[in-house]
């Protein structure tokens, strides 16, 4: 996806919202490979960080489950 980013540039929130899901999966190695991956699409700007999004994982941060309440942590 990083090398496509360009192609799927009008695709932004599909793609994010892809990844952010991968973030609450239950194995632990794809939810660290998907931060990783939102870490690099926020840091090189394709995906906005907006209030919305803060929220979002603010809220899964409260949750019961570990999984998602991981998800929030990374």
């Amino acid at each position: 996806v990083f090398s496509n980013s360009y192609a799927l540039y009008d695709h932004r929130e599909r793609v994010g919202r892809l990844f952010v899901s991968q973030m609450e999966h239950k194995r632990l190695e794809v939810r660290d490979t998907a931060a990783y991956a939102v870490s690099v699409f926020i840091h090189s700007g394709y995906l906005p960080v907006t209030e919305e999004f803060i929220k979002e994982f603010i809220s899964a941060c409260a949750s019961d489950s570990l999984p998602l309440r991981h998800s929030g942590v990374l």
